[in-house]
């Protein structure tokens, strides 16, 4: 219908439409913000509000409103939710029902250019005029960005940037001894690494005994960096017993974040730590937390990926551990730490190397098999069949050289968990 084309186009248009069709006369009018916004009892959570707050975007060309979901509480604004908070919401309660969240629009002169979903707890809906109209392309995808945290529009970035500085000046959260924590939290949601990186507290670091909260262009700044983290907690795949594990000592004058900073840390920063880096060392304390360092400008012994997975290759003191994983990202590619010390990971890259060859009739997939083996047990060591399995097989392979077998080692779960040899 036609009525349905003029309200689908002309959402910010300047002046009331009328269209006329047989047995209908509709005047269209321009979107308010007040059809995206609201206020609700949050049925789940006794005193907790849930609300979509709009912010107009106050910048010349640029007319419009940029959208955060908020969670309010005695503590005040939370802006930090996760993308999949609105659906949780309606499944955890009979009580609750769907909450709306505005999709991302872009209009150009009040005319819709672009509009698809967006992703908690950020939207927008602008409409670009004057000089600030963006170029046009036959792909428009790019235009439905302009909107958000990191928007290509130096003006729709700045007012986010506004937004931002005014809520941790006035939210309790940001402040205090965790205040850190909150902010990044925030950093995933809002994409703005400039900004973020400068911003003052944000990274705890030890050094001398000492604890200090830094800018993460300060952390960035350090040729070497050392990462501590504690051994794999127990569970009942993992019946070491570390309640009561001391926190490390570190008396050194490098730089070190500790395993719970570290995994507080926003997946950007974490991930911009490993970026520029190479995991140059590892090895266990005397509190059994393991002590590795990311270091600049070393070369990189990355041994492959996977889809989600980056391995690194490091000496490690116990030639029976295999590897584990060391970075704990929620979002990005996740760091494995294989041991070269390990006769087995020996064995890998010796077949890797044969297949890369295609010599004795092995192949890429071969080396690429093994490697997803290791890696997928230092995910689940609790799950050791596969490669078991696959290593058994292995051996009944004719006419290999002696050194493309593996050798006569059982694979146990301990060899794949971050734990010192002394456990073993």
């Amino acid at each position: 219908m036609l009525i349905d084309s003029v309200s689908k186009w002309c959402r910010r248009v300047e002046f009331p439409i009328r269209v006329q069709e047989p047995g209908l006369d509709v005047t269209i009018s321009s979107e308010r913000k007040e059809q995206f916004t609201y206020e609700v009892p949050d049925v789940a959570q006794k005193g907790r509000r849930l609300a979509v707050r709009a912010f107009d975007i106050q910048r010349p060309g640029v007319e419009g409103e940029l959208y955060v979901f908020v969670r309010a509480d005695g503590n005040g604004e939370s802006w930090n939710t996760e993308s999949y908070a609105l659906d949780w919401y309606a499944k955890r309660d009979p009580r609750a029902s769907q909450l709306p969240f505005p999709e991302l629009l872009v209009c150009v002169r009040g005319i819709q250019a672009t509009l698809t979903d967006a992703t908690i707890p950020t939207s927008a809906r602008i409409d670009f005029r004057g000089a600030n109209i963006p170029p046009m392309a036959l792909s428009r995808e790019y235009l439905s960005m302009r909107g958000l945290p990191g928007a290509l529009d130096p003006g729709i970035r700045s007012r986010w940037i506004e937004l931002l500085n005014a809520h941790l000046a006035s939210s309790e959260l940001a402040k205090g001894p965790d205040g850190w924590k909150y902010k990044q939290k925030l950093v995933d949601n809002f994409k703005l690494a400039g900004f973020w990186n400068s911003m003052a507290e944000m990274v705890p670091i030890h050094t001398k005994l000492r604890t200090r909260l830094v800018s993460m262009k300060e952390v960035l700044a350090q040729p070497k960096v050392a990462i501590i983290l504690a051994p794999h907690e127990p569970s009942f795949e993992v019946p070491h017993d570390r309640e009561g594990l001391s926190q490390p000592y570190w008396n050194e004058e490098i730089w070190a974040i500790f395993g719970d900073e570290f995994a507080a840390l926003s997946s950007a920063h974490r991930q911009e730590l490993f970026e520029e880096r190479s995991i140059s060392a590892g090895s266990w304390l005397a509190t059994e937390h393991f002590l590795m360092f990311l270091q600049k400008d070393t070369p990189s012994r990355a041994v492959g990926n996977t889809v989600y997975k980056r391995h690194d290759l490091v000496e490690l003191p116990s030639p029976l551990t295999v590897g584990f994983e060391v970075h704990p990202s929620r979002s990005h590619v996740d760091r494995v730490l294989l041991n070269a010390s390990n006769p087995l990971i020996q064995w890998m890259l010796r077949v890797k190397s044969a297949s890369a060859k295609s010599l004795h009739g092995l192949n890429a997939k071969h080396y690429k098999r093994l490697e997803e083996l290791f890696c997928e047990a230092c995910d689940e060591p609790w799950d050791l069949d596969d490669a078991v399995e696959y290593i058994k097989k292995w051996r009944q392979i004719r006419e290999l050289p002696a050194d493309l077998y593996p050798p006569k080692l059982e694979l146990l779960s301990d060899m794949f968990l971050r734990i010192p040899y002394s456990d073993k």
